[in-house]
């Protein structure tokens, strides 16, 4: 599992002790691939569509003309947005309230918010809502506490957390959701739909499924927390979205900020630990591997980043290779391998077929890479780097001299090789190699 805690409004840098709702969002890496709960530590939200997520966060974030107050809704815009949304009250109400100021990560509880579906193997299904219960207890800050702890450190919730973490003091979470049969959703005195509206545990008692334990922190915070890129899109076998209109409309909220789902693969912490297609993130890896008759293993290693892979030693078939790894001279890569951000393949490294290689890798002079390799934008390739067919350059790589240009395609629009104009080599200085 992955989890990131979060405020919501105030920018980076901005105090964790600000008054605002917070992020609290799982990612479960499953056999059957990722399932993400992307919820808040507050039962209800803003809103019950998710025509109306702009409007909310541009009357939520700082007044315009001065981008004062940072990190918290005490301003005009915010207010003349919520007092014509009578749905919104309830959640300003315990924003107002200790729910807003958590005394830390630690003492708050998670609600997914959205309603799903559980589906069985004979297509009948329940309707069910999923609730994260902390085992610390739950505690909040006073106003006045509030205001001192964010002033002697603004990253206070973030350090606590950490520091737990390290210490061995490993913070734990009961998951349980409310299962309900699809014809009851009207029958509580409100539309189960509605994500306005609290499902009370004396009427649909919690159903407790197991418990999380955060017992590893991240090694690093930009690229696994930063970029773990959760989205409600993400379900396994199983569990299906039901009819909840705001769902819809976050099934693809992050998809134009994250640059679409065919970068997804890119990054450490959204990447499937499992080769498996998801219908709903078409373009994943999972899913260009299976197109291109990938066996469904799993990644056989994990190489941490700055690791250093000694000459003549082999990475299995399916292995993750980390950022700012080095992996040097005669290492022998398997197949379906996946190169993280700048990650250095040093000369004669050999990759099998069917990688997928990010963006700002450099790869060493006479390294080969198999035949279907995806090679992300900004890639450095070095001379006498031999390259499979059909596979993919992306956009802004420098590709050097050397190169075999046979159904090797770069760019956007995609281009062959030969066609390419050269440019001056950004080392050597020479007019001798070529620019997607």
């Amino acid at each position: 599992m992955f989890v990131r805690f979060s405020t919501v409004i105030g920018e980076r840098g901005s105090s964790d002790t600000a008054r605002d709702v917070h992020g609290f969002a799982t990612r479960f890496y499953t056999d059957e691939g990722n399932y993400d709960i992307v919820g808040i530590n507050v039962p209800v939200f803003f809103i019950d569509d998710g025509i109306l997520f702009p409007d909310l966060i541009h009357a939520l974030k700082p007044q315009p003309n001065n981008a004062i107050p940072q990190a918290a809704t005490a301003h005009d815009t915010a207010y003349d947005f919520f007092s014509p949304t009578p749905s919104s009250l309830k959640l300003g109400m315990l924003a107002m309230a200790g729910y807003g100021i958590p005394r830390s990560y630690r003492h708050m509880d998670g609600w997914g918010v959205h309603t799903f579906r559980f589906v069985t193997d004979d297509g009948s299904s329940k309707l069910v809502r999923y609730t994260w219960s902390s085992m610390q207890g739950k505690a909040s800050y006073l106003w006045e506490e509030a205001q001192v702890a964010g002033g002697k450190n603004s990253d206070t919730h973030r350090q606590d957390l950490y520091d737990a973490i390290e210490a061995g003091i490993y913070p734990e979470w009961e998951l349980g959701v409310q299962i309900v049969d699809e014809d009851d959703q009207l029958a509580y005195g409100f539309d189960m739909l509605d994500d306005t509206k609290i499902l009370p545990p004396e009427m649909v008692p919690i159903t407790w499924l197991g418990k999380m334990t955060l017992n590893q922190n991240p090694l690093n915070y930009f690229a696994e927390t930063e970029q773990v890129s959760f989205l409600p899109s993400n379900v396994v076998r199983g569990i299906d979205f039901s009819n909840d209109p705001l769902l819809h409309g976050r099934r693809t909220d992050g998809l134009p900020v994250i640059g679409g789902t065919d970068l997804l693969d890119s990054l450490p912490r959204a990447r499937l630990v499992v080769c498996v297609g998801n219908p709903h993130n078409y373009f994943t890896r999972a899913r260009i591997v299976e197109r291109l008759g990938a066996p469904p293993e799993r990644y056989a290693t994990i190489v941490h980043p700055s690791a250093q892979i000694s000459a003549s030693s082999s990475v299995g078939p399916g292995s993750v290779v980390l950022a700012q790894s080095v992996l040097t001279a005669s290492v022998e890569v398997g197949a379906h391998v996946a190169v993280m951000p700048h990650a250095v393949l040093t000369h004669d490294v050999k990759i099998a077929d069917f990688a997928t290689i990010a963006s700002g890798v450099r790869l060493g002079g006479a390294a080969r890479v198999g035949h279907g390799a995806y090679l992300g934008s900004g890639a450095l390739i070095r001379e006498h780097v031999a390259i499979g067919a059909w596979s993919l350059v992306g956009m802004g790589s420098v590709v050097l001299r050397d190169v075999p240009a046979a159904q090797v395609w770069v760019g956007n629009p995609a281009r062959p090789l030969r066609e390419l104009d050269a440019v001056p080599d950004p080392e050597a200085g020479a007019i001798n190699g070529r620019r997607a």
